[in-house]
C-alpha cells in the first residue's frame, strides 16, 4: 500500500509541476502580446569597438609582426601607436605591411577608429635612442581597401597619391637606409 501511494505521490507532482512550467511560459507570451516594444533588430555581435580598458588586450589579438612600444587611444576615436622596428630590417616592404595591418585593423575591424597615428621607430639600444624612420596619419574615409591593397603589396615607394591621402611622411633615416639616391632630401 505504501509502494502504490509512494507512486501516485510522484505522479500528481509530476503533473502539477508540468502544469506549473506550462502556465508559466503562458504568461511570458501574454507579456509580449499586451503592446510592449519588442526589439525589430538584436545587436550584431561581430561589430568590434576599441575599449580604453580592453586596449592592451584587443591590439595583441591583432595578430601583428612588429611590437609595439607605445599606444594610445582617444574618445574622438584616435588611436595612436609607435611600432619597434629593429635595426637589422631592411626591407621597406616588411614595413608598409605592418602599416597595411594596422589601417585594415583600425579602420576595418573596428568600428570607432576614426584616425590612426602610426609611428614606425627604430630602437637603437647601442646608442641608446629612438629614431622615427616612417609615419602616417590617416583618417578612417581615405584609407580605403584599395589604398590598403597598395600599401600591402609595395615593394619600394606607394603612389603619391596613397602617400598624400594617409599622409606618410618618411624621414632622413628612411631616405639614408631604403633610397640612398634621395638622402640629400629632407
Amino acid at each position: 500500500m505504501k509502494k502504490l501511494r509512494l507512486f501516485l505521490l510522484s505522479i500528481l507532482m509530476t503533473l502539477t509541476l508540468t502544469a506549473g512550467l506550462g502556465a508559466l511560459a503562458s504568461l511570458d507570451g501574454r507579456e509580449r502580446d499586451k503592446g510592449g516594444d519588442l526589439p525589430v533588430f538584436t545587436p550584431d555581435r561581430s561589430v568590434k569597438q576599441l575599449q580604453e580598458e580592453l586596449l592592451v588586450d584587443q591590439l595583441q589579438s591583432a595578430n601583428h609582426s612588429l611590437p609595439i612600444s607605445r599606444v594610445h587611444f582617444t574618445q574622438e576615436g584616435s588611436l595612436i601607436l609607435d611600432v619597434k622596428v629593429a635595426a637589422s630590417i631592411m626591407n621597406p616592404a616588411l614595413l608598409y605591411e605592418e602599416m597595411a595591418h594596422w589601417l585594415n585593423f583600425s579602420f576595418h575591424e573596428m568600428n570607432n577608429v576614426n584616425r590612426l597615428e602610426l609611428r614606425m621607430v627604430i630602437d637603437d639600444r647601442k646608442a641608446h635612442k629612438k629614431q622615427i624612420l616612417l609615419g602616417l596619419d590617416a583618417l578612417k574615409e581615405q584609407a580605403t581597401m584599395e589604398r590598403i591593397l597598395e600599401m600591402k603589396q609595395a615593394d619600394a615607394r606607394l603612389s603619391e597619391e596613397t602617400e598624400q591621402a594617409l599622409r606618410l611622411t618618411y624621414t632622413l633615416i628612411w631616405h639614408k637606409i631604403f633610397d640612398p639616391k634621395l638622402s640629400s632630401f629632407p
